[in-house]
C-alpha cells in the first residue's frame, strides 16, 4: 500500500521554474540528509505539497505532547531558492525497511510528480552521510552519480571540498533514489559528507553538503541554525579521534610487548 495525500498543485507552485531539483534527505546514518533537508525546508519557507504513506515504514504510530497520534510518512515539500528556481525536497523519519519496498517508493514517488504532476525534474540529488573511522579535520564530501557531466561540475564547484566516490555500495535511499535516474533519463547525483557513527546527529555533514548545494546553484544561505551544532560535533570529533588515536597506540605498544617476551 502506498498512498499520496495532494496539499498543493506541484505544477502550479513550480509554475516561472526553469530549472526544478529534486533533493532528498530521508532517515539514515548521523541524520545527515534529514537535517539538511530540514533546514533547507525551513530557511526557503518551503511549501508543503504532498504527504506519501507506506506500508514498508515502520508500523507504530508517534504520540507527540498533545496526546495526537502521527504515522509514519514521507513529506514533499516544494521551495524557490530563487524566482526561477525550484527545489523539490523529500525526507521522513524512517525509510523503507525492504528491498521491494524502496523500489516501489521511489517508483511510485517519481510516478507521481512526473506523470501525475506534470513536474520536469532536471536532476535528482540525495544527502547522506559516508562513514570513517576517524574524521579529519577538514571533512570532505564525496559525490558519485548517473551522468560523468553532472559528476564533474559537483567535484568543480569546490574542488577542496569534494572528492570523487570510487569503489563501494551506496544502500538504501541515498542509492535507488538517485540512481532511479537512469530508469528516468535524469542526471542523478549522491552527496555523502565524512562522518562517524559515535554522533546520532550530525549537522557538521549537513553543512558541508548545503555550503556545496549553495555554491553549485548560486543561491544564498544563511548557516547560523547549522553553526553550534557543527561546533559541538567537532569537539566530540576531537575528543573521539584523540581517544581513538590513544587506544591504538596502546594495542601497539601492547603487541610489541608480546613480540618481546621470550618465557
Amino acid at each position: 500500500m502506498i498512498k499520496i495525500i495532494p496539499k498543493a498543485s506541484i505544477k502550479d507552485e513550480a509554475a516561472g521554474c526553469s530549472t526544478i531539483t529534486f533533493v532528498s534527505g530521508m532517515a539514515g546514518i548521523c541524520s545527515v540528509g534529514r537535517i539538511a533537508v530540514d533546514v533547507m525546508v525551513t530557511q526557503f519557507q518551503a511549501r508543503l505539497v504532498a504527504l506519501m504513506y507506506l506500508d514498508d515504514l515502520p508500523a507504530q504510530v508517534v504520540i507527540d505532547e498533545k496526546g495526537m497520534m502521527n504515522l509514519p510518512v514521507v513529506h514533499i515539500f516544494l521551495a524557490k531558492p530563487a524566482p526561477d528556481a525550484c527545489f523539490l525536497l523529500v525526507t521522513g523519519e524512517y525509510q523503507p525497511s525492504s528491498n521491494a519496498g524502496m523500489f516501489a517508493f521511489v517508483d511510485k514517488l517519481m510516478r507521481y510528480l512526473i506523470e501525475e504532476q506534470g513536474v520536469n525534474i532536471t536532476t535528482i540529488i540525495s544527502i547522506g552521510a559516508y562513514i570513517v573511522e576517524q574524521v579529519p579535520s577538514a571533512p570532505k564530501v564525496f559525490v558519485s552519480g548517473t551522468d560523468a557531466r553532472v559528476i564533474t561540475s559537483f567535484l568543480e564547484t569546490d574542488k577542496a571540498t569534494t572528492r570523487l566516490m570510487e569503489n563501494g555500495l551506496i544502500s538504501g535511499a541515498n542509492g535507488v533514489i538517485p540512481a532511479w535516474g537512469t530508469v528516468l533519463g535524469i542526471p542523478g547525483i549522491c552527496l555523502l559528507a565524512e562522518t562517524v557513527p559515535v554522533v546520532k546527529q550530525d549537522p557538521r555533514g549537513a553543512k558541508l553538503v548545503i555550503e556545496l548545494l549553495s555554491k553549485h546553484f548560486g543561491f544564498p544561505f544563511d548557516f547560523t541554525p547549522l553553526v553550534k551544532g557543527a561546533r559541538e560535533v567537532e569537539t566530540l570529533l576531537a575528543e573521539f579521534n584523540k581517544t581513538s588515536r590513544g587506544a591504538s597506540e596502546m594495542e601497539q605498544q601492547a603487541r610489541r610487548d608480546r613480540q618481546s617476551y621470550i618465557g
